[in-house]
């Protein structure tokens, strides 16, 4: 299995990288135009072998390593490749785009940059056994790693202005002793970050507060609007608020990080072997929350907290499936209410998030959802262990809190 470790470049490094990635930019768009005017001129497609062999001799392909060189050029034919592939999809059926698909364009002639990507044949072998330092070919970047099975390691530029070592390496998983018949269910939201339940008899229902994250949010947002007020009107953004931004962004991963590893960790304590999370493309806008409650939630990256979730479970043998959440706030658990849309509920929310059943009977409305994300998973299946699961998800839920 791949895995990705992140390192921020600065300094010297920084600057480097801008450079790399500077070149790296100017032999995409000459490769472009090349396929480009091809594809015009001869309605024929210039590919990969074709590119490198007539660009081998010009200066932008001998100003990077060879190597990267390649990938740069590889690249160019894989968004290709793609554009192709789309367009025959778009003919096939329209329906599924919202228009056309676009021919690859070129990357702003100033300030455009693209990825510079060292496979491992430019990577120092001899300072990485003996030193643990990746250092690539021709160039100062050294980056200390205690990874040792190195694919590539890639450069790339962020949206706010910094640079990102990306080493990509090898890991093979090991499987935890678990049952894929056993399940983690995961209610994303607001000011419970995660609410999770589970189809275990023993389990107590989770709270993950949504507090840190949140917290960030509100200084990033505050900060941010500070530094705003003193833009020139010319200027659209600065560079203190890209570092603001990064920083921001770092802090938001580190969260995560720390809230994906509870979660795979509890399921390991469990003995659980399959993870589902709720999902929906409008995530809870369909839901009142009120203007402050649905900025804060799509401000947060929540894809990012899923595949970290997906990958660490993966690591461990756990599988992770995205199950649609449609209705599973509004719709009762405990009175096993189909999960669908009704004219009448039989239960409803009440204050300080709270879930009120047909009988009256009161539980933690996350937890609630939780439990209905799981039903919609595992349909008729679910309804068989329903003693395990109503005598668990009554019990009240443990709170846990992370820092940023």
């Amino acid at each position: 299995m791949q895995l990705v470790e992140q390192h921020n470049l600065k300094g010297k490094q920084w600057k480097e990288a801008d450079d790399l990635c500077f070149r790296s930019k100017n032999l995409y768009n000459l490769g472009l135009y090349h396929v480009r005017q091809h594809f015009f001129e001869k309605e024929s497609y210039l590919n990969y072998n074709q590119l490198d062999k007539l660009l081998q001799s010009t200066e932008a392909y001998k100003s990077l390593p060879a190597k990267v060189s390649q990938q740069i050029l590889i690249q160019l034919d894989r968004n290709f490749r793609s554009f192709f592939n789309a367009l025959q999809s778009w003919k096939t059926d329209p329906s599924k785009f919202t228009g056309k698909p676009r021919i690859p364009g070129y990357k702003d002639k100033t300030k455009g940059r693209n990825l510079a990507v060292f496979t491992d044949q430019a990577i120092s072998k001899r300072l990485l056994k003996k030193f643990k330092i990746a250092k690539l070919s021709k160039t100062e970047i050294a980056i200390h790693t205690l990874k040792e099975n190195i694919n590539q390691v890639r450069i790339v530029p962020t949206s706010t202005g910094g640079y990102v070592a990306e080493i990509v390496f090898e890991q093979e998983p090991v499987k935890a002793a678990t049952d894929s018949k056993k399940h983690l269910s995961i209610d994303l939201g607001v000011n419970n970050l995660l609410a999770m339940t589970s189809d275990q008899k023993d389990f107590q229902p989770l709270l993950v507060s949504g507090g840190a994250g949140k917290s960030i949010n509100q200084w990033f947002n505050k900060q941010r609007s500070k530094m705003q007020e003193q833009l020139n009107p010319e200027q659209a953004v600065s560079k203190a608020i890209l570092r603001l931004t990064q920083k921001r962004n770092r802090k938001i991963r580190h969260l995560f990080h720390q809230v994906s590893r509870f979660v795979v960790q509890t399921a390991i304590e469990h003995g659980i072997g399959t993870i589902v999370i709720g999902k929906n493309k409008e995530w809870k806008q369909e839901v009142n929350l009120g203007k402050r409650t649905n900025q804060n939630f799509v401000s947060l990256p929540f894809n990012q907290l899923i595949q970290q979730i997906d990958y660490k479970s993966e690591l461990v043998g756990i599988k992770v499936h995205l199950q649609e959440e449609a209705h599973t706030s509004k719709c009762s658990a405990l009175d096993l209410e189909s999960v669908e849309h009704h004219e009448n509920y039989l239960g409803k929310r009440v204050k300080r998030g709270l879930f009120k059943t047909a009988e009256g009977i009161l539980l933690n409305s996350d937890v609630n959802g939780s439990c209905n994300i799981m039903r919609k998973h595992l349909k008729k299946e679910f309804q068989k262990s329903s003693e395990n699961w109503i005598e668990a998800i009554v019990v009240w839920p443990k709170r846990m809190v992370f820092q940023a």
